[in-house]
């Protein structure tokens, strides 16, 4: 019956249960959030190119797989999506009569500066491409694939 003890107990302890599996579950994925997070952290890298300073993730193996530049547009468009932050970027730089205050980094804003920026283009370009041999350099001389 509904009053026995032993019924109550049995309800609360699926409770425990179902708490502790929820609880453990979402330990998991906090404890995979900072995985992910450290392991995109070490794929970042600065770039000086002229007065400033972006930072971009590393193209991954996969990335490099479908990199194509067969033109600098294709180039400008496909490292653009790589370039996550940059330093020494004013108002000024983006718009003229601006200010001399510095800009947060937006990826929609970078996206539309570069457009008309082609004195940064290629450096930008030769930047990822070299922060990925480095990176297979360092994997070829560990013996990985």
């Amino acid at each position: 019956s509904n009053t026995s003890p032993w019924w109550f107990c049995s309800r609360l302890g699926n409770y425990f249960i179902s708490y502790h599996y929820v609880w453990h579950t979402n330990v998991l994925r906090q404890l995979m959030n900072n995985l992910l997070e450290k392991m995109r952290k070490a794929r970042e890298i600065s770039i000086a190119v002229g007065d400033y300073i972006f930072l971009i993730t590393r193209p991954t193996d996969i990335d490099a797989v479908s990199m194509s530049f067969d033109d600098l547009k294709a180039g400008v468009v496909g490292v653009s999506s790589f370039v996550i932050g940059w330093e020494g970027v004013t108002e000024l730089d983006l718009i003229p009569g601006g200010t001399a205050d510095s800009v947060e980094f937006d990826a929609d804003l970078f996206s539309e500066w570069i457009k008309d920026r082609p004195d940064l283009w290629q450096p930008l370009i030769d930047g990822v491409l070299d922060a990925y041999k480095s990176h297979r350099k360092r994997q070829e001389a560990q013996g990985k694939p």
